[in-house]
């Protein structure tokens, strides 16, 4: 009964107005976020994935997570499954160069500035460095949020 309703309240209706069926193209945009070297240099959209960008694999592999704070500092965070700790390096280090570092590992959020760096212990007990190189935030006058590193993953 509602079928037979509908069909002569849309004829009806078809008279009166120009009914014309509205065509929307959605595209979808996915970057991959991993870089499987021992070392390099990153760079993604932080606003993205859940701020999630992959280095390594194996258990050689950190999920690094990383949120908004401003164009001069950002949040990293150990929430990914294969993240043990994270520590803040506030020195600005020669990653290439690195002979030993100290660090203290007892928050689970760190906001280096650019220039500083962040230790990550996966939970596989191996160890990956990210020094921040250029920061973006798109409230603050940037076209988007950006994210560039430099990185070294200790063997």
């Amino acid at each position: 009964m509602l079928d037979w309703l509908f069909k002569v309240v849309f004829d009806v209706a078809s008279k009166f107005f120009k009914i014309r069926p509205r065509v929307v193209t959605i595209t979808h945009k996915t970057a991959l976020n991993v870089s499987k070297a021992k070392y390099g240099t990153f760079e993604f959209d932080y606003s993205n994935h859940n701020g999630v960008f992959t280095i390594g694999e194996g258990d050689y592999q950190f999920d690094t997570k990383w949120s908004k704070a401003s164009n001069r500092s950002i949040h990293a965070y150990n929430d990914s499954q294969n993240i043990d700790k994270i520590a803040l390096i506030k020195d600005n280090v020669d990653l290439q160069n690195i002979k030993s570092v100290d660090g203290d590992f007892s928050s689970r959020c760190r906001c280096p500035k650019i220039g500083q760096s962040i230790i990550w212990k996966n939970v596989h007990g191996k160890y990956a460095i990210t020094k921040i190189v250029q920061i973006k935030d798109d409230s603050r006058g940037d076209d988007s949020d950006w994210l560039v590193c430099e990185y070294i993953i200790l063997c």
